[in-house]
């Protein structure tokens, strides 16, 4: 009789394990296979910091297998930006618990005293005083609605109509060119 075991291998499991594991030598011969899977790896925390060490938003957790690749990505934080994307933002699953820190620092922005140089809702009510110190209404509205314009983006789907209308506008055209082509085929025909 022989009998057969399963061999440790870092990372791995057995998750099947054959019915001829243990039997007996006979002429022909045998195969005693055993099946692995992937061990399951320990979690990859992915934390969003000041550089202070203060939590800014909730962790990620990412989970996979022993030996198999990840990938973190920065949160978009409201005021924030990521000023220190870490090594480990890419790595390999292991058994190991892993810790992914992205660091962040206040949007200039945001920073109280400093001045961003962009409208406000303050200064957009503020009507501008002429050189003889009159106030012109009209003028303040051309002159803000023009700089709301500038910075403005255009909103998803803005462009949409626009489209539409040129799609419209090539099918009546290949509907009025194959019109064409069929009348003149006519006419020769005839």
């Amino acid at each position: 009789p022989y009998t057969s075991e399963a061999k440790a291998i870092n990372g791995w499991y057995v998750s099947q394990t054959p019915i001829n594991a243990n039997g007996t030598y006979s002429e022909t011969a045998q195969e005693v296979v055993y099946v692995y899977e992937r061990s399951d790896a320990a979690p990859v925390t992915v934390k969003y910091e000041d550089k202070e060490g203060n939590q800014l938003a909730e962790p990620t957790i990412l989970s996979g297998k022993v030996g198999l690749s990840y990938e973190s990505n920065a949160k978009e934080i409201s005021g924030w930006r990521v000023s220190k994307t870490p090594k480990n933002a890419k790595g390999t699953f292991s058994d190991a618990v892993q810790e992914v820190i992205y660091v962040y620092s206040a949007d200039k922005e945001n920073e109280p005293g400093e001045d961003s140089g962009e409208d406000t809702p303050e200064s957009e009510n503020k009507t501008p005083k002429e050189e003889n110190g009159n106030s012109s209404g009209n003028n303040s509205k051309q002159t803000n609605t023009q700089t709301k314009s500038k910075n403005k983006l255009p909103a998803t789907g803005e462009q949409l109509t626009g489209q539409r209308i040129m799609g419209f506008l090539g099918v009546i055209t290949v509907l009025i060119s194959f019109v064409v082509i069929l009348r003149r085929k006519r006419k020769t025909e005839n």
